[in-house]
């Protein structure tokens, strides 16, 4: 588990499961992750045992809780995570809108920021965001994520990188 002030990361697991699938299959948050289709319960149960470990799948997602009360705000997870270039790309979710901007991301990106450095050893982390989703664009550019300008890159998408101290 991870501790911050105002929240904390811990591991998903399967009991995860429905709360995972609720917001996976959520109209609105679909619009800025990508998914076009709606996912399964055992989709959503095969995700989670995948995202267990790091060391075998490359990916891991923690759920972030409120600190005060262990309610769950959303996820944080590292996926493309590649032990031999030492990068990792990242997302984040808070789930309800009422949730947002109050500093609960930021704190989260943080912890995942320190695990990611001193647990996996990773150097960069890429965050990869729609180019309509100017919410997620200026958050990952307040917390200090730099655009990365290549003339190849996906035009329905801006990246962004954070070098890790």
């Amino acid at each position: 588990m991870l501790r911050g002030k105002s929240v904390f990361l811990r591991l998903i697991d399967k009991n995860d499961t429905v709360l995972i699938f609720s917001w996976e299959n959520d109209e609105e948050i679909k619009k800025v992750t990508r998914i076009e289709s709606s996912l399964s319960i055992q989709m959503i149960d095969a995700l989670i045992e995948e995202q267990m470990n790091v060391w075998d799948s490359g990916q891991i997602r923690f759920i972030i809780c409120k600190a005060d009360t262990g309610a769950p705000l959303g996820t944080v997870d590292l996926y493309e995570v590649n032990f031999n270039l030492f990068t990792a790309v990242i997302g984040i979710l808070i789930a309800k809108e009422s949730d947002r901007n109050k500093g609960y991301g930021r704190e989260a990106i943080q912890l995942i920021h320190e695990y990611a450095s001193e647990t996996l050893g990773i150097r960069l982390i890429t965050a990869k965001i729609q180019k309509e989703n100017k919410k997620s664009i200026a958050f990952f550019d307040s917390i200090g994520y730099v655009e990365k300008s290549e003339i190849d890159m996906d035009k329905d998408e801006r990246v962004f990188n954070w070098k890790c101290a």
